[in-house]
């Protein structure tokens, strides 16, 4: 049975966003992957909680939001503030997403670090960007 998160409309549409936006200097992926935790904190807490979590975390941060999505150590650091145990599943859920939208394979780690997981993803992309996996 498929989960609820990939069956996901919004899933649909980043998927969809993602297919119409040319590769622009490299922020591509930058660009999916915030789409990719604003659509699934909205799928896990709704529009509303989600922007309220948001705006806090950034104002938490001192950082534009976008500049905070950006840097998945900090994203990391203060979801767990906010989100106590709860941040750990929120950023597999965020990582199964990413992985689906680019419809790579997805194989969770019992070691699970979501900062490390960014950026393994960013540098597969870099290697993957002589022939996009949505093309295939």
């Amino acid at each position: 049975m498929r989960s609820k998160l990939l069956m996901s409309p919004v899933l649909d549409a980043a998927s969809a966003r993602f297919e119409a936006n040319p590769r622009v200097n490299g922020d591509r992926f930058s660009h999916l992957f915030v789409d990719c935790v604003e659509d699934t904190l909205t799928d896990l807490l709704g529009a509303r909680v989600r922007e309220g979590l948001l705006d806090h975390l950034a104002r938490e941060a001192r950082l534009a939001r976008t500049d905070l999505l950006e840097q998945p150590n900090e994203l990391s650091r203060l979801l767990k503030r906010c989100l106590g145990r709860g941040a750990i599943e929120t950023e597999k859920c965020i990582m199964r997403r990413l992985y689906s939208v680019l419809k790579w394979s997805y194989k969770e780690s019992s070691d699970f670090n979501f900062a490390n997981q960014v950026e393994e993803a960013r540098a597969h992309w870099k290697t993957a960007s002589f022939t996009d996996p949505l093309s295939q």
